[in-house]
């Protein structure tokens, strides 16, 4: 198991913290091979050597192409697709390769599509980095939501793993305090200002939105260790 996700409740574990996920907007069916290289000509180039995804310098240049890309005839697909937010480049998705001794940069711009539907934060391990899946599921969460349960108010200790899994994800849960969902609140705040990041219009949202049915829609059929019923799930996660 290589892939976490956590349900973070709020203190009377009524409401679950969700968010929309962005897409990779050369996944759209509509653009042309034209197209799609255009975008992978316009955000990649050469560099002197392989540097931190949040290097001042090349985010500096991907914004800027993110703004020459509004002006391109590409924009024309992606426009009616999109909702309020513009196509734009998420915290990590600068990647680095090296070719006949050349160092080149790379990325693909993001959308948040109309009508995506939440899911909960999730992610996997990142590779050369060997984490536990509980250590994965804080990473993730922490990189995805701003919450950082490593750190006071927050402890680490009360992220549980419910032995439920759902495709490739383990399902972990976290249940605050007063002091830690105010600060838990503030983080998600700064996070839905943030322009790169991966999730985006976090909220929470009522449990009588069934928890079930988020949990079935995001990782689809349960493995044999899951199966079950729908009120299994919601007495399970509550625990």
């Amino acid at each position: 198991m290589k892939s976490a996700v956590v349900i973070f409740f709020d203190p009377t574990q009524r409401q679950f913290l969700v968010g929309k996920e962005s897409y990779f907007i050369t996944n759209i069916k509509t653009l042309s091979k034209e197209e799609l290289k255009i975008i992978d000509t316009m955000f990649s180039r050469k560099v002197d050597k392989e540097l931190s995804y949040n290097d001042p310098g090349e985010m500096s240049y991907y914004k800027g192409k993110l703004i020459e890309f509004k002006g391109s005839p590409v924009m024309n697909k992606i426009k009616p697709l999109s909702e309020s937010h513009p196509p734009r480049i998420t915290i990590g998705d600068i990647k680095y390769k090296q070719k006949d001794g050349v160092w080149y940069s790379y990325t693909t711009p993001q959308y948040l599509p109309a009508y995506s539907k939440p899911n909960f934060p999730a992610g996997g391990r990142k590779e050369g980095i060997n984490l536990s899946v509980k250590d994965t599921a804080a990473r993730e969460f922490h990189e995805e939501s701003g919450i950082d349960l490593s750190k006071e108010p927050f402890d680490i200790s009360k992220l549980t793993d419910t032995g439920l899994q759902g495709s490739k994800y383990r399902i972990f849960t976290y249940t605050p305090t007063e002091e830690e969902f105010k600060e838990a609140q503030s983080n998600i705040h700064a996070k839905n200002l943030n322009s790169y990041a991966e999730i985006h219009d976090l909220e929470f949202v009522s449990t009588r939105a069934n928890i079930a049915s988020y949990a079935r829609r995001q990782f689809g059929k349960f493995t044999k260790k899951t199966k079950g019923t729908k009120q299994r799930w919601r007495r399970t996660l509550r625990k």
